[in-house]
């Protein structure tokens, strides 16, 4: 209930929206989906031609990629269609100039159909987007939002950077460093991960190097991108032949079935406790049918004995994911309600909690108490323990970290020590 009045206040409250800058995104990201659309049309085989194809189509864009550019088939939808999906238009880039430029086209329309636009007619009321917050309505325990849903927004800074902060006000970003894995090595009891967050080392970095099998100080921007994904892909037990996929899709690199068994089994040799998680979670789940979590929750898992092979898997990862998932979100939303009070007490008329995009808190102040306030919430999310110990009886071994951003608007800010 605490957390749930917060998120009745942010919804009150809103994000302040730069109009005038959207206005120019708008115009800007019309252009350039114009241009692109026109290098298509010069592309297109003569049957095309003058608005004959719908880019929107599947069915459309399969013809004409497989059919007519005679392009390989990556994979298959659960229909037996073929995918065009933006998996397979990746792996489609170095072959032909159409992928990638369909790819283009589709991140402007996205920007545009999905945000832009949307959000004009959001801001009429009073240049705020006022989403709509669920505290109990997603299975794992996180948090949603919707109209609109401030946890989509693209990782496109020129949309991004439409969140900001009005006139003699600055935008604070404050967000849980790697939050999830903490959350996983405190489940799990992962005695190495623990160990190295205690350090106050980057774990991406200590994955890295052993599966590069280099020094960590060798660690090239490149490899530690890897390493994310190889930490994130892994974490719930992914096979090495859906990792090839994962990393391609998620983090843009390009893995060999020999790099990506590899890979799989020196996490699971560096990090060994995981693998008998995993399977503690799967016993639970068929001897009770649901899943706990640290701070009480529960999620039933009907499909734990399904006689289809498919559900019975989706239902073993999900106990093993739920509960890493909402520890993460449970000690964020413990950290807003923090900051609300904390903000009340000291800051009151001056500072307002704003916003939430998974583990991250938005906060809008004043600019002359703006560092005070960014300070005030790092140690705020960074307290949670104590909470946790106090009213849940979990008693945390490692440490939390919250980076802490402040400036104009969301994806700009400068990091606050």
């Amino acid at each position: 209930m605490p957390g749930e009045r917060i998120l009745q206040g942010i919804e009150d409250i809103g994000v302040y929206i730069n109009q005038e800058r959207l206005e120019e995104v708008l115009a800007e990201y019309i252009v350039l989906r114009d241009a692109v659309d026109e290098k298509i049309e010069a592309l297109l085989p003569k049957a095309w031609k003058g608005g004959k194809i719908n880019l929107n189509s599947p069915k459309q864009l399969a013809t004409l990629l497989f059919d007519d550019l005679r392009l390989p088939v990556i994979e298959l939808t659960d229909t037996g269609a073929r995918s065009t999906g933006k998996s397979t238009l990746l792996h489609l880039v170095d072959l032909h100039e159409m992928p990638r430029l369909i790819l283009e086209r589709r991140k402007y329309d996205k920007a545009i159909v999905g945000f832009l636009v949307p959000w004009k007619e959001y801001l009429k009321r009073d240049g705020r987007l006022h989403s709509t917050y669920n505290i109990a309505k997603t299975a794992t325990g996180r948090l949603s939002a919707e109209d609109p849903n401030l946890q989509q927004v693209p990782r496109d800074e020129n949309v991004r950077n439409l969140v900001a902060a009005p006139k003699g006000k600055v935008f604070i970003e404050a967000d849980y460093s790697q939050i999830e894995l903490r959350a996983a090595a405190f489940i799990a009891n992962a005695t190495s991960m623990k160990e190295c967050y205690r350090r106050g080392e980057d774990l991406h970095r200590k994955t890295g190097a052993r599966v590069a099998n280099i020094d960590p100080k060798d660690l090239t921007k490149e490899l530690r991108t890897k390493a994310k994904a190889v930490n994130f892909g892994f974490l719930y037990g992914m096979w090495w032949k859906s990792f090839k996929s994962y990393a391609f899709d998620s983090y843009g690199v390009v893995v060999t079935d020999r790099e990506a068994e590899a890979a799989r089994n020196t996490y699971f040799e560096l990090y060994p406790e995981l693998v008998k998680w995993h399977e503690r979670q799967k016993d639970e789940a068929h001897r009770t049918k649901c899943v706990h979590t640290a701070t009480g929750r529960i999620r039933h898992l009907p499909d734990i004995d399904s006689p289809d092979k498919d559900l019975r898997g989706k239902a073993e990862r999900q106990a093993i994911n739920t509960p890493v998932q909402s520890f993460a979100s449970d000690i964020t939303i413990l950290a807003m309600i923090l900051i609300d009070r904390n903000i009340k007490r000291l800051y009151k008329g001056r500072a307002y909690l704003v916003g939430q995009v998974h583990d991250a808190i938005m906060v809008e102040a004043d600019e002359e108490v703006g560092r005070d306030v960014a300070l005030m919430v790092k140690k705020c999310m960074e307290s949670v323990p104590v909470v946790l110990e106090k009213y849940f009886g979990v008693k945390l071994d490692l440490p939390i970290v919250a980076e802490v951003e402040m400036g104009e608007a969301w994806g700009i800010g400068k990091i606050i020590e």
